[in-house]
């Protein structure tokens, strides 16, 4: 691969990594954080 495709798969991995805790910063327990405070039914 060349330079430019290892960027954009490092960025994406970064993004996929951080955008989920960053998204549900939030939470205030486990169960909150796996399902974003939603409920399950």
């Amino acid at each position: 691969m060349k330079t430019p495709e290892w960027i954009v798969l490092a960025g994406s991995l970064l993004f996929i990594v951080y955008y989920r805790p960053w998204k549900s910063h939030d939470s205030k327990d486990m169960q909150g954080y796996l399902l974003s405070d939603r409920k399950m039914c």
